[in-house]
C-alpha cells in the first residue's frame, strides 16, 4: 500500500505552516496569560483566545467536516495543536451570528492545504478558561 502525498514537495513546511504555528502559539500565549491571577499578572485581560480559521483543500475545496451527534457541517475551526506536518482542530459551529466551540476534534494534513482563512477572534469556552469582558 503506497501513500499518497498531496503535495508535490518533500515538506511541507511553508506559509500556510508557518501561519498556522503562528496563530497555535499566539493562542496558547492568551490562553496562560488568562492563568495569571496575581499581583504580578498583566493589568489588561485578553477579551479573546480563539482565531477562527477555515482550510482550503489543493482541489479548491473548503475542507468540511460532519459536527458529530447533529445534522450539520462546518469548515470553521480552532487550531488546537500542531504536530509536524498534522494540525488537530476544534469544530467551531455557527449559533444565530456567532461561533462557538465544539467538544469535537479533526486532524488535517497540511500538506493538503493550499489556502486559508481567517476571522474575527472569539472567545472558545472549551478552552476551559474564562473570557472577560469589560
Amino acid at each position: 500500500m503506497t501513500r499518497e502525498r498531496c503535495s508535490s514537495f518533500p515538506t511541507c513546511r511553508n506559509c500556510i505552516h508557518d501561519t498556522v504555528l503562528k496563530i497555535d502559539q499566539l493562542q496558547k500565549e492568551a490562553i496562560l496569560e488568562d492563568e495569571c491571577e496575581g499581583c504580578e499578572s498583566p493589568l489588561t485581560r485578553k477579551l479573546f483566545n480563539t482565531r477562527p480559521i477555515s482550510f482550503y483543500l489543493c482541489n479548491g475545496s473548503a475542507f468540511t467536516v460532519e459536527i458529530p451527534e447533529t445534522t450539520e457541517t462546518s469548515s470553521v475551526f480552532r487550531i488546537e495543536e500542531l504536530r509536524g506536518d498534522c494540525v488537530t482542530l476544534r469544530i467551531l459551529k455557527q449559533c444565530g451570528p456567532k461561533l462557538i466551540c465544539t467538544h469535537h476534534t479533526v486532524i488535517l494534513n497540511l500538506c493538503c492545504v493550499c489556502g486559508l482563512q481567517c476571522f474575527q477572534p472569539i472567545c472558545c469556552e472549551e478552552c476551559k478558561k474564562r473570557c472577560k469582558f469589560y
